[in-house]
């Protein structure tokens, strides 16, 4: 995937829902390659928890559940290999206000789809 249609995702993503605030890609250790947040999100409105607690509690460790659980499916045997299985973590927080989802990105190694979800 080029960064063209990385964009493109990263645009239908945030177009599905109103309630999804922010779209990125990052690596396994949570580096931003390329986001976009909704066109009328305003951040001082919600920004319950400060970026480094993000980061620490949420992100890196949704991200690690991830690539354990992605380990666990490469080294377990299957009966059929044309099964399409698909794999994301989620952390909940803010008492069930926050969400964040992270899906694996096929075509690219070590880069996540990471989709903030305010309720």
């Amino acid at each position: 995937m080029d960064q063209n249609s990385l964009k493109e995702l990263c645009f239908n993503v945030l177009s599905a829902d109103k309630k999804i605030r922010f779209v990125g890609v990052v690596d396994a250790h949570g580096k931003l390659y390329l986001g976009k947040y909704r066109p009328d999100y305003h951040k001082e409105n919600s920004s319950l928890i400060k970026a480094s607690s993000f980061y620490s509690k949420y992100l890196i460790p949704t991200i690690q559940k991830n690539k354990h659980a992605r380990r666990r499916r490469e080294n377990a045997s299957t009966t059929c290999n044309t099964k399409l299985e698909l794999y994301f973590g989620l952390a909940d927080f803010c008492n069930g206000t926050i969400k964040l989802i992270i899906i694996p990105l096929e075509d690219i190694d070590d880069r996540y789809l990471c989709v903030y979800i305010f309720s």
